[in-house]
């Protein structure tokens, strides 16, 4: 047989598999644990590690080349010495996430039409967070302009209620919003509306945040901890402390409902807003810790008929009249069966 009559008897070989879809948008699964666990803990952390190159053979299963060091090398273009605005935002965004130089930046972004998200993908896929081994200690000196920046201007030592509203405007949340509660436990605020200089830089110090893009980054993580049993019981309780007024005790009633409106929605226990009701009507007065704190135990092993609910048991007294209370309320309540009771 000759040459030309063998290659046209070879087999041809198959065509590689082309993405069906983004790269953004391949693996949704492995590139939110890998995400999840690098906002947390660092990319070079060894469980970190294993979701990267866990998300990696997702990506090739997908058809996408993954796993050369695409935003490094040269082959992808030199970065763009000048950058319009849209794009330095982009620059800056990127940066602040993934901890990464500006220069591998703009490569990388460059290597995903300045999409973020794919840039992301791309840095990570390719094993570019080690080359940061630098990054995972903060920048203090970083964290300390960003304190400056949010300082009250009549105390030089605490960021006061309009710094703190500044920076929920800067990250893009409320201050009433559940996950700022978070970061306060996080920094472990003494008081409410307030964080002092060592609060403020220690906490985003622990956090590994020394820019707002990375805080920002962090927010999803903060806020699925109160999904956390153990968590939301250290949240939970460190919301009374931080509740009370400077040199109270207790807790006054409207704070204490204003924040079981955070903690306790009725998605999380159905009885919530009964429970203000009652504390409305027939309490109307501070709520002492022992009552907050073992209102979770109640809600966590108290069925929710009350059925369970042992009347010969430590309980606070107001957790008493309260199940006293909710027993009539059912007793007097029609079936919901559909069956006929006549």
């Amino acid at each position: 047989m000759g040459l030309w009559s063998w290659f046209a008897a070879k087999p041809a070989e198959p065509e590689p598999v082309k993405p069906k879809k983004k790269i953004c948008c391949a693996c949704p699964e492995t590139k939110l644990a890998r995400d999840e666990c690098t906002t947390l803990n660092g990319p070079e952390a060894p469980q970190c590690q294993k979701l990267i190159e866990a998300h990696k053979q997702c990506l090739r299963g997908e058809g996408f080349n993954v796993g050369l060091s695409a935003c490094s090398s040269g082959d992808l273009g030199q970065a763009s010495s000048a950058m319009n605005r849209q794009q330095r935002d982009k620059q800056s965004q990127f940066v602040g996430i993934t901890g990464a130089d500006s220069s591998t930046a703009t490569r990388c972004l460059e290597a995903a039409s300045w999409s973020v998200e794919a840039a992301i993908d791309y840095f990570y896929s390719n094993g570019m967070q080690a080359s940061r081994s630098a990054s995972k200690r903060p920048d203090r000196d970083a964290i300390h302009r960003l304190f400056l920046k949010y300082k009250d201007e009549d105390d030089e030592d605490v960021v006061g209620v309009e710094g703190i509203s500044q920076l929920c405007s800067d990250l893009g949340v409320e201050p009433d919003d559940i996950v700022v509660l978070v970061l306060s436990w996080h920094l472990g605020a003494e008081a409410m509306c307030e964080y002092s200089k060592k609060e403020f830089e220690e906490g985003l110090a622990e956090l590994g945040c020394d820019s707002i893009d990375k805080l920002r980054a962090k927010l999803p993580t903060l806020r699925a901890e109160v999904q956390e049993a153990a968590k939301f019981r250290k949240i939970y309780q460190f919301a009374y402390l931080f509740s009370r007024e400077k040199g109270q005790k207790i807790v006054q009633l409207d704070v204490a409902l204003a924040m079981w409106d955070l903690l306790l929605p009725v998605t999380r226990w159905q009885h919530s807003e009964a429970w203000k009701d009652f504390l409305r009507t027939h309490h109307k007065r501070a709520v002492s810790r022992d009552t907050w704190n073992q209102l979770l135990d109640f809600i966590l092993n108290t069925a929710p008929d009350f059925s369970n609910y042992d009347d010969s048991g430590a309980w606070p007294y107001l957790l008493d009249e309260f199940v006293e209370v909710q027993r009539k309320e059912l007793q007097q309540q029609p079936p919901t069966n559909g069956m006929d009771t006549s």
